[in-house]
């Protein structure tokens, strides 16, 4: 037998923001998504359809959409569906005539169904007034395949709010599948010997929170040797033993200056995530439980995929090189990445420090690409990059700030952000001047 595995449809919610007709289209969707997944179930055999909370995004969701579920689940006679409510959706249908293949959960006991010989599914809802879940109810029989449908979160020590789970709560109490709802990103592990966990996450993302994210940095290397990677080294300024600060800072800037001309001409676009090979790596849906080989399988099923590009600028020298360099990310993520279509939601994330003006980036790369998927923006997070080196024989406050800060401080991490607030400070009282 095959048992859909569901959650967090969060149906009824906004969308990211988009234009009025976007958005119409995107909730509609969103709530397509059920009919889809019956669909689904009906061509591959599914018997059972297991929903882990939030089905819908509130308590009491549009009489409209309430009314095409329940409408959609009694056409779907063949199939029984068994909806633990979450912490947005508690109390829903609570008094309502429901469809007779539609089962509701009990937040007081563990509620318990045999759905055929020697197979259970079992689960209880949030508990309003205690901490963490009671599970001295929770009496398996070890002869049937158990799954267990819980809204939470899966926490290792005591419970503190309402929704933790305590997995070493559930350890040799029979438990084949745990079936998880409450966490939007998919994951998975082992309870104990027997069984094991699963969130499926949420069916379809609603906004960059949501994204799955693919980074990437300037890489710099020669074609016979690695250069120095500068990823994070925004002041060549060290401090050697017997050597005066303005000495070394002087060969230490120099030295970074020749590391600058040889990754200028080396300079290359790497992403970092390279764990993330897999389109389904970036899909978003659901699990099928297979009660006889006791595997699951994760099933791709989201409309969109919604995706945060995120591209540290540090090394790049000019605005224009800066959009080359975006180019050749975008272009990388739809070749190496296919999942990544113009059906989909995508941000790029400008981040790093650089030493040129880039006021006009971010509406460059929309016009670049604002066109060429479903929803594109770009968050800037770049900030400026001052040159310690420059400063550092000027007869004024700056140049005294940085020789006494050379000085006074040995540890260079420390020594490179003091000099690096402090020149942030000085440039913003020098712009109000």
């Amino acid at each position: 037998m095959k048992i859909i595995h569901v959650a967090d449809f969060h149906l009824g919610a906004s969308p990211i923001k988009l234009e009025a007709d976007k958005k119409r289209e995107r909730k509609k969707e969103i709530i397509d998504n059920f009919y889809r997944l019956i669909m689904y179930a009906k061509e591959h055999g599914i018997k059972a359809v297991i929903i882990a909370g939030d089905f819908f995004d509130v308590k009491e969701p549009r009489i409209k959409i309430a009314q095409r579920i329940k409408e959609e689940i009694e056409e779907a006679k063949d199939i029984s569906f068994f909806y633990l409510r979450g912490n947005h959706d508690e109390g829903v249908f609570d008094n309502e005539a429901l469809p007779e293949n539609l089962h509701l959960f009990s937040k007081d006991v563990f509620s318990f169904f045999e759905i055929e010989a020697g197979v259970c599914i079992c689960g209880k809802e949030i508990t309003e007034n205690s901490a963490g879940y009671d599970f001295d109810g929770l009496r398996l029989d070890p002869l049937k395949i158990n799954i267990v449908v819980l809204h939470g979160n899966l926490i290792k020590g005591v419970p503190v709010l309402k929704d933790d789970i305590n997995i070493k709560n559930l350890e040799n109490k029979n438990i084949d599948y745990l079936a998880l709802g409450h966490i939007h990103k998919r994951s998975e592990g082992v309870i104990d010997e027997r069984g094991s966990y699963a969130y499926s996450g949420c069916i379809e993302g609603r906004g960059f929170d949501e994204a799955e994210e693919i980074v990437y940095r300037l890489k710099n290397v020669t074609s016979s040797e690695k250069v120095k990677d500068k990823e994070n080294s925004f002041y060549e300024a060290g401090k050697s033993e017997g050597s005066s600060s303005k000495e070394t800072l002087k060969r230490e800037s120099t030295a970074s200056e020749e590391t600058l001309k040889r990754e200028s001409t080396a300079s290359k676009l790497v992403r970092i995530n390279e764990s993330f090979e897999s389109d389904k790596e970036y899909y978003k849906g659901f699990y099928v439980y297979d009660t006889e080989s006791k595997q699951k399988e994760f099933v791709s099923f989201c409309k969109r995929r919604i995706f945060n590009l995120r591209i540290d600028l540090t090394g790049s020298k000019s605005e224009n090189e800066a959009l080359s360099v975006i180019k050749d990310m975008v272009a990388d993520a739809k070749e190496k990445m296919p999942c990544i279509s113009a059906i989909d939601i995508v941000r790029v994330t400008l981040e790093g420090k650089v030493d040129y003006n880039f006021t006009t980036l971010s509406d460059r790369v929309v016009n670049l690409f604002g066109d060429r998927f479903f929803y594109f923006e770009v968050k800037v997070k770049l900030s400026k990059f001052y040159n310690a080196s420059d400063y550092l024989e000027d007869k004024s406050f700056i140049g005294e700030f940085i020789r006494t800060v050379m000085e006074s401080i040995d540890n260079e991490e420390q020594r490179a952000l003091i000099i690096e607030t402090g020149l942030k400070v000085f440039k913003r009282k020098e712009g109000k001047r």
